[in-house]
């Protein structure tokens, strides 16, 4: 499958570049376990291994890169003015963006290692 697949909604290519940061596959994964929005720094609160140190700068980055960037992938509804953020979509149809790219992943691994 390409990028215009119809059953893919983000680009694979765009979508593995998305989640090739751990802060925002934590933030999807987060989103997709919450029926209702979560402002920045309730989803803040709810990632795994963040300390308060960390805290403030975790919430910058999400509401000035991660939460705008996921948002612009059609994957994250981000409300910047109440700084809120929920899936775009349900979280079955975001895994199935993911199982796809994984699937293409996956087939770059194998191509790459039987051509060597």
């Amino acid at each position: 499958m390409d990028d215009t697949d119809p059953q893919v909604s983000v680009g694979k290519d765009r979508l593995l570049a998305l989640l090739s940061n751990c802060r925002r596959r934590q933030a999807l994964a987060t989103l997709a376990t919450e029926d209702e929005p979560l402002t920045v720094e309730e989803l803040t609160e709810r990632l795994p291994a963040i300390d308060e140190s960390e805290a403030d700068r975790v919430q910058l980055e999400l509401h000035h890169n991660h939460l705008p960037k996921l948002a612009r992938a059609g994957l994250v509804e981000y409300e910047t003015g109440s700084q809120s953020a929920t899936l775009a979509r349900s979280p079955a149809e975001v895994a199935t963006d993911i199982e796809l790219a994984a699937a293409t992943l996956h087939e770059l691994v194998v191509v790459t290692r039987d051509a060597d």
